[in-house]
């Protein structure tokens, strides 16, 4: 049976619904979040809101910071969500706590 087999291994589909002007169409599409670890998940920001609230600022300052590329934020190809690790802009935090305490050279 092949269909059963791909029944099986086959990625779960999400609905999505989109307005095409004649009372709506659903689509379906491969949930991309499927691939991913729990770990993976949690440490995942998407958006400016939630980078925002990660680095204690508002969502527009923490778009600045992507806009002048003074942040590791990113977007995947093909999409307009803005992404960061939580593991990653603590880092990038812990660097640039770290430069500003050393002292500078006179």
């Amino acid at each position: 049976m092949v269909g059963a087999e791909q029944a099986e291994t086959a990625k779960p589909l999400k609905r999505q619904a989109r307005s095409n002007g004649y009372g709506g169409a659903v689509r379906f599409q491969r949930d991309k979040e499927c691939d991913m670890t729990d770990d993976e998940k949690g440490d995942l920001l998407s958006g400016y809101e939630d980078i925002g609230k990660h680095l204690r600022q508002t969502p527009r300052q923490a778009k600045h910071l992507a806009e002048i590329g003074a942040s590791p934020i990113f977007k995947l190809p093909g999409s307009s969500i803005v992404r960061a690790r939580r593991s990653t802009l603590d880092a990038w935090l812990a660097d640039r706590e770290a430069a500003a305490r050393r002292p500078a050279d006179a």
